[in-house]
């Protein structure tokens, strides 16, 4: 679900839920220290790697590039950054960016996409006695 909040609303906004849910003791970062702490902030991934792990990964379409700053990319540029890279991914979590028929085709029907499709997506058929491929019944299904 995409709520295309801002990083200041979204903090607000999961203060706000965790304490609706009864856990207001959990404390979320302000603005200002996810922004300072945001170029320190390990990802370590290599160890579950390592050992056979799989990764579960979300991009959305406006990516931070230092130097541009802000700018929006599209499935094709997400099809560049994940070919060839798509054997330890379990899950692929996009916004509706990504709902591209190469982009659902790179990743492959191993790969659990969750990617929502526009308002106006219409359910796939298989073509000529050729069975379905399985990236587009999860796509059909994200139609449905």
């Amino acid at each position: 679900m995409n709520y295309h909040l801002k990083l200041r609303q979204s903090t607000g906004f999961l203060g706000r839920l965790f304490f609706l849910i009864g856990k207001d003791n959990v404390s979320i970062p302000d603005y200002t220290t996810l922004c300072r702490r945001q170029k320190d902030v390990p990802v370590k991934i290599n160890q579950g790697l390592s050992r056979g792990g799989k990764l579960v990964i979300g991009i959305d379409s406006r990516l931070k590039v230092f130097g541009e700053g802000v700018r929006k990319h599209d499935a094709s540029v997400g099809k560049t950054m994940l070919k060839g890279k798509t054997k330890q991914i379990a899950e692929f979590k996009g916004d509706g960016a990504y709902d591209d028929f190469g982009f659902w085709e790179t990743l492959g029907g191993e790969i659990i996409q969750t990617i929502p499709p526009p308002k106006n997506a219409v359910i796939q058929k298989p073509k000529k006695g050729k069975p379905l491929p399985e990236h587009l019944i999860q796509r059909n299904e994200a139609v449905e």
